[in-house]
């Protein structure tokens, strides 16, 4: 599930600068902008496990399986898919499958009744639990990876 997207100048940027980091062939920096990108993203982690909590059903506990789910930051480096994203990965909790995390933040949660798998209800959930907290930080996360960015384009400058 895709969060953040860099504008346009900080989609530029980090394409430019992944390229940069390419050519000086730094693991030390490389390990340094992703330590950056990570530690820019954690904060956003922290909002979405809280409001999964919040959020969500406590009743059959949906609310704290998502917020214990996996949630990884991914980094795209290539031209036509430069990018930074929050994937979530559905626990699959007592049923022994993922979760669809995009239909729980439509406000859509599939399950079967009382674990009875030949009968699959759709109940609805208060929607935006992932949204929400990512749209109120992005413009913090964004500040933070663009420091990171140019923290590790400095070091690149200065050989």
């Amino acid at each position: 599930m895709a969060v953040l997207s860099l504008s346009d100048h900080g989609a530029e940027a980090f394409f430019a600068l992944a390229r940069r980091l390419k050519e000086a062939d730094d693991k030390d920096l490389r390990r340094e902008l992703y330590k950056g990108l990570n530690s820019a993203m954690k904060p956003l982690i922290v909002g979405v496990r809280q409001s999964a909590v919040d959020v969500l059903p406590r009743r059959g506990g949906l609310g704290a399986e998502i917020a214990r789910s996996k949630m990884r930051t991914q980094r795209r480096t290539g031209a036509k898919s430069v990018g930074i994203k929050l994937i979530v990965t559905g626990t699959g909790g007592s049923m022994g499958r993922g979760r669809d995390i995009a239909a729980l933040d439509r406000g859509k949660a599939r399950h079967p009744l009382f674990g009875n798998r030949s009968h699959w209800y759709l109940q609805a959930v208060p929607p935006g639990w992932f949204s929400r907290p990512t749209d109120n930080s992005k413009s913090n996360v964004q500040e933070q990876l663009l420091i990171a960015m140019q923290n590790v384009a400095d070091k690149i400058d200065r050989g």
